[in-house]
């Protein structure tokens, strides 16, 4: 009897010292000490440069840590992202509609990539856009949302697709580890196109063309992928300021990372040129 008591007690102990020791840790990474979890265990992937956690709750749930992880960071928000547009990879991740993330400003980078900070890097050619005005309303029509739009850059993103298990995967991971976002590389504006839909982009390689495709694949269109992010971003009691980086989906196929030279041509918004190397050192 006694020694049931005594195991009940050393059980009960250890309990309240984990919770305690938890509790101290999300004070520490300035989180909220309930339900902040896996925002946690999302920043430290991200720091460490460990597999992204998985998580098997729900989409709205998912966002939630996903703002819990933002707000972790301490860092300026400079822009958002959208992630699965095409309907395939909706319906291979068992979602609805695309997801979004935040772009965080550690995030920009250089014409310089280092493998070294990724589990797995992947590549994603994508338009970018800046608005006019701060946006505070969802915004309903095309052509509200040409008229925000102030100007539109190349851009390539670089998410990170190192889960701990990648079989499985599944939405609400994605949501919640942020999207995958790591690294993201900003062109330089040229001119406004004329048809922002019609603009072809090229992904080269080593002087070797890997993916070529049209932008307005991205959503059917451009500026209503653009609405989406908007719209969604605001619902999600972020701001959309005319600083912030707005990019809408990968424009063709999502090709893996590797070590070498590339070339994007986006016809007549220029070339976006990088390189990717691999110091062998994690970040």
């Amino acid at each position: 009897m006694w020694q049931l008591v005594w195991r009940l007690q050393v059980t009960t102990t250890i309990s309240i010292r984990f919770k305690l020791l938890t509790t101290v840790a999300f004070i520490i990474c300035g989180l909220p000490a309930l339900g902040a979890e896996h925002a946690l265990l999302v920043k430290q992937a991200y720091q460490s440069n460990s597999p992204w956690p998985m998580y098997s709750e729900s989409t709205d749930s998912a966002y939630t840590q996903q703002k819990l992880f933002i707000h972790s960071m301490d860092e300026e928000i400079i822009g958002y992202k959208a992630g699965i547009t095409s309907p395939g990879s909706q319906e291979r991740f068992n979602l609805s509609e695309p997801v979004s993330g935040v772009l965080l400003g550690s995030m920009l980078s250089g014409g310089e990539v280092d493998t070294a900070e990724f589990r797995r890097m992947m590549l994603e050619v994508e338009l970018g856009f800046y608005l006019t005005r701060n946006v505070t309303e969802p915004v309903q029509r095309i052509s509200q949302i040409s008229e925000l739009i102030l100007r539109i850059v190349p851009v390539v993103e670089l998410p990170d697709l190192g889960f701990e298990d990648l079989a499985n995967l599944g939405g609400p991971s994605i949501i919640a580890s942020n999207v995958s976002a790591r690294r993201f590389i900003v062109g330089k504006f040229t001119r406004q196109p004329d048809d922002l839909n019609q603009i072809e982009v090229q992904l080269s390689h080593d002087g070797s063309v890997i993916m070529q495709d049209v932008a307005g694949g991205v959503l059917g269109d451009q500026r209503r992928a653009l609405i989406w992010l908007v719209n969604t971003v605001l619902s999600h009691g972020y701001r959309v300021l005319p600083g912030h980086l707005l990019i809408t989906g990968a424009i063709g196929q999502m090709v893996p990372g590797q070590m070498g030279h590339y070339d994007v041509s986006f016809s007549e918004l220029g070339q976006l040129s990088f390189v990717i190397v691999d110091s062998g050192e994690m970040r």
